[in-house]
């Protein structure tokens, strides 16, 4: 604390003195001492403006029998000054200093103020240059770092580490540069590269110098491994697969093939093929100064034409990206398996389907639930679903478990979709469910022929309306249906009615009312669609127009039955109908061929018509298993819906015999709940109430497998750095035996966040830098197969706090007052955390995927209380990585140890992501003694209110420093 001296003019007067005084004055005189002061009686100087350093000798008189009493100066924090005799002092700070200064006569007493405002206009002074660099290697250089802390400058005001240090510039063949936002630059020629550095201290005075990199080429280039590559024969001239080489600069790529020792000569990237087979192709690389490659060979399958998906080769997998599941290959196919939604994409080479119609798919399905499966093509305007289909379910043995999976089979023509075939770049699979999946990926393929298609209906009787005879059309709407005699889409007589639909668009006309004969509800269609898509129907009746839901359609023949007078309380033999509309919902253009539309009384609904036909559903062991609908169809038919699960083996016939078919509060489970069942036999029932007020009853048996195979990890804590085993796997089963599972064997694999490919674990685990990391465990025994992944978070070594595993509560801590003031006014109390100034915070992390955000939206302090206190052992300081919307100077930081609160010096923040380096063992705000402390409970930290800056803290640590630095 600077102590303050005051320079006062005093004079003593002795009591005798005084009676002098007075006696001349008498009672009825007056005296200029008595009069009251005015600015005539004093001169200070205007406010001043000096150079820090600078000697500022301030002029200041009193006059009129006036004198000075005191002279005193405050800094810019209101800490009084040391002045000198002549009430001079030397601004060693930038600022705004204040005199005050306190004039008497008599009695009358006045204070007078006047500033001096401290600035620094000197730039620094370069006192060592950054010597230049030679030979340093071409690609990316991040050493401009190292480089710039080798310069030595000093400064008038500000100690050479506040000095700020950049690289503003990079010159090379008459163009300039700028290093890339992480401060790195990527040198791609050969040559001298001039380097323009700029010193500046915090009054932004600067002085530029520079320094030349010179660049040389020594490393020759490296040509990534590539995997096992697919083509189609065509005509038997192949395109190579260019691999990725890493190298700056050109290079000269040199390619051969062979297959079984015969060699194929390579032009200009291509090799005429002797037929289908195995290829081995190999690559060499030199650059322009003479570094050639090490050779890396790969083998290249020539296969005929049309295959989408090679499943026999393992190197298929990596061609497929996945989102939310996860692959292995198995012999003959690609499994993938997940929970939920999940999304595989596989980008084509092979983009000419022009001479094929369809798209063939093989799928078994691995688990007794099925998942739906969606197909995609993509000819780069967009992906188009041409299909949808439920797997059929894996079946279970009577000591249940999975006996085998069970495999599907579909083709689907994709000619209709609109799609340009001769650029089909993408396919997609889409897998929805409920539950765990797992299913295999044995074939997808191109053809030519008819596709599985729905076949055409029984005959059901006489059509109310076949269209044999023209109908007398009063109207067309967007150019109404024309007529084919294509048997292909005729039902009944000889012809049908083909509707063209624009893409989200309607055709269709008006006629001559048609009403039934006898009384009918409903009307039956049967619909031929070139697609998997969605159609509605407008029916005009007497004069009012009333639409149906959408329907979906599968490629084929589809019978529709549309509840029109149930919905809308009228017979058809009442109104009839005198128009229709079809309205599609593709984005594509559609073509629909209708037939056989029939006027029909329903009366009453099969349970066959409403529920799915029956199936035994599964559970693995271990597993969710989520309540699916029953319905066929959009359940329209349907006006109330209840389950319930039924322990052990029952019938329909079991449950109409009980009251309420068993049905009660107790076993009552609702549509996509989440059951976690115990080993044993279910059974699932449904209740359904039709639109005509029937009950219908079905059941399904659902069985909670054995646990064949399982198994969990005992994951340790991991941090960067320490080497660790894995293998702490406990394992049961209720098929196998703790001998016989001594002979499982473990596979361990591991991959980063973000990363594709899955690596082999080894013996040992060891992160070469913090974040998350995924391990891949797989265990076999006695061809039973399970896998299990665990995401888990690898802590920089020694850092106290990182935001991963926080815990349920994050406490923080903020005050809108300074921490004494609460104090002072008994607004705080020892240990009190009050409410959260900080928040976790996703939006930015430095090493995982969260970090403290946080916004100063009020005056005071903010930060957070650490889960545990620290034991602190030499360490006197903290590092910390934030990332700042905006600079900012003047904050402060504190921890709070067992000896109160501990302050740093004032540091400057700047935009972007820095690491700091901070002392902290300061007894006071504004003092050089030290604490010494051994436990810290809290980081907090001060900055300047101002609600337009936001602030991320990540990856804190307790250090030991000597002085502050930013990195």
């Amino acid at each position: 604390m600077r102590k303050s001296l005051r320079k006062t003019m005093a004079a003593i007067i002795s009591a005798g003195a005084l009676s002098a005084v007075f006696a001349v004055v008498g009672c009825g005189g007056g005296s200029e001492n008595d009069a009251p002061l005015s600015s005539d009686d004093w001169s200070v100087p205007e406010n001043a403006t000096v150079e820090v350093g600078e000697c500022f000798v301030p002029e200041i008189e009193a006059r009129n029998g006036a004198s000075v009493e005191s002279v005193s100066l405050t800094d810019k924090l209101g800490m009084e000054e040391t002045l000198a005799e002549d009430w001079s002092f030397t601004a060693d700070e930038v600022g705004v200093y204040t005199y005050t200064v306190v004039i008497i006569r008599g009695s009358d007493r006045a204070e007078v103020k006047f500033t001096v405002s401290a600035q620094d206009e000197t730039a620094p002074v370069i006192v060592a240059e950054i010597a230049d660099r030679e030979n340093v290697e071409i690609g990316y250089y991040d050493g401009f770092a190292a480089d710039l802390a080798s310069l030595q400058a000093t400064d008038n005001c500000d100690a050479s580490d506040r000095l700020s240090v950049q690289v503003t510039g990079i010159s090379f063949g008459g163009e300039s540069f700028l290093p890339n936002a992480s401060g790195g630059f990527f040198f791609d020629e050969i040559g001298e590269y001039e380097v323009a550095v700029e010193v500046s201290d915090r009054s932004a005075n600067a002085v530029t110098t520079s320094y030349t990199i010179s660049t040389a080429d020594t490393t020759a280039p490296e040509i990534k491994q590539p995997k096992t590559a697919f083509a189609w024969l065509g005509d038997g001239k192949i395109s190579l697969p260019v691999p990725e080489v890493y190298e700056v600069g050109t290079y000269t790529l040199l390619a051969s093939v062979r297959k079984n020792g015969e060699v194929f000569p390579v032009t200009d990237g291509t090799f005429d093929a002797a037929g289908a087979g195995e290829y081995v192709v190999s690559y060499t690389a030199e650059d322009a100064s003479g570094n050639e490659s090490e050779t890396v060979s790969f083998s290249l399958v020539v296969t005929e034409d049309g295959r989408v998906g090679n499943f026999g080769y393992e190197e298929e997998l990596s061609l497929w990206q996945t989102s939310g599941a996860e692959k292995y290959f198995d012999t003959d196919g690609m499994v993938a398996y997940g929970s939920g939604n999940a999304l595989l994409t596989k980008a084509l080479t092979e983009k000419d389907w022009s001479g094929f119609n369809l798209l063939e798919l093989e799928f078994e399905n691995l688990k007794a639930n099925a998942p739906t499966i969606g197909i995609y093509l993509d000819d780069g305007s967009g992906a188009r679903k041409i299909f949808e289909i439920d797997l059929a379910l894996a079946e279970i043995s009577s000591d249940m478990v999975v006996s085998a999976g069970k495999t599907s089979a579909f083709s689907v023509d994709f000619t209709g979709y609109g799609l340009d075939t001769a650029n089909i770049g993408t396919v997609y699979l889409q897998i929805l469910s409920d539950d765990p999946y797992k299913l295999k990926l044995k074939n997808i393929s191109l053809g030519t022929g008819e596709a599985d298609t729905a076949l055409p209906p029984a005959e059901e009787g006489t059509a109310d309306i076949g269209f044999e005879t023209n109908l007398s059309k009063s109207h067309l709407f967007n150019g109404g249906s024309e007529y084919t005699t294509d048997e292909r889409y005729v039902l009944e007589g000889e012809r049908s009615a083909r509707y063209a639909v624009a893409a989200k668009s309607y055709t269709g006309e008006r006629f001559s009312e048609i009403r039934a004969v006898d009384e009918a509800n409903a009307i039956r269609l049967y619909v031929f669609s070139e697609t998997y898509t969605r159609l509605q129907f407008t029916g005009i009746f007497d004069t009012t127009e009333l639409s149906s839901e959408f329907f979906n359609l599968r490629a084929g023949w589809n019978r529709i039955e549309w509840y029109v007078g149930i919905e809308n309380g009228f017979t058809l033999d009442e109104a009839g109908l005198s128009g229709l509309i079809l309205r599609s919902d593709a984005e594509y253009p559609t073509v629909f061929y209708l037939d056989s539309v029939r006027f029909i009384q329903k009366d009453a609904f099969s349970a066959d018509e409403l529920f799915i036909e029956s199936v035994s559903f599964g559970a693995e062991y271990g597993e969710s298993f989520t309540v699916p609908s029953p319905l066929l169809g959009n359940g329209k038919q349907v006006v109330s819906l209840s389950a319930a699960l039924f322990e052990g083996e029952r019938t329909e016939a079991d449950l109409s015999g009980e009251s309420g078919y068993g049905f009660t509060d107790a076993n009552s489970v609702v549509l996509y709940e989440k059951l976690s069942l115990e080993r044993g036999r279910y059974t699932l029932a449904y209740l359904a109430t039709d639109i005509l007020g029937e009950e219908h009853l079905r059941v399904y048996p659902l069985i909670g497998e054995r646990n064949t195979l399982s198994f969990s990890v005992n994951m340790p804590l991991l941090l960067n750095g320490e080497k660790y085993s894995l293998d702490d796997v406990s394992v049961s089963s209720d098929i196998y035996g703790e001998d016989e599972l001594k002979d499982a064997v473990l596979e361990i694999y591991c991959k980063e966040d973000g990363k594709v490919n899955w690596n082999p674990l080894g013996e040992s685990f060891e992160a070469e830098k913090a974040g998350f990391y995924q391990f891949r465990y797989v265990l076999t025994y006695d061809g039973v197969r399970t896998e299990n992944i665990y995401r888990e978070f690898v802590h920089e070594k020694g850092v106290t706090a990182d935001f991963e595993l926080v815990g349920e509560e994050h406490h923080g801590y903020g005050i809108d007052y300074s921490l004494k003031a609460a104090i002072d006014a008994g607004r705080y109390e020892e240990g009190q955390r009050v409410s959260l100034m900080t928040e976790l915070s996703d939006e930015w992390a430095n090493d995982g995927e969260y970090s403290v955000k946080y916004v100063m939206n009020v005056i005071g302090w903010g930060g957070f209380y650490l889960d545990e206190s620290f034991a602190a052992s030499g360490e006197n300081g903290f590092r910390v990585v934030i990332n700042a919307t905006q600079p900012t100077r003047g904050v402060r930081f504190s921890l709070r140890t067992e000896e109160g609160w501990v302050y740093s010096r004032e540091v400057d923040i700047q935009s972007g992501v820095h690491t700091y380096t901070i002392r902290a063992d300061y007894a006071g705000e504004n003092t050089d003694d030290t604490v010494e402390f051994s436990r810290i409970e809290a980081f907090i930290f001060f900055i300047p209110y101002d609600p337009t800056k936001t602030y991320y803290f990540d990856t804190l640590s307790f250090v030991s420093v000597e002085t502050d630095s930013v990195i």
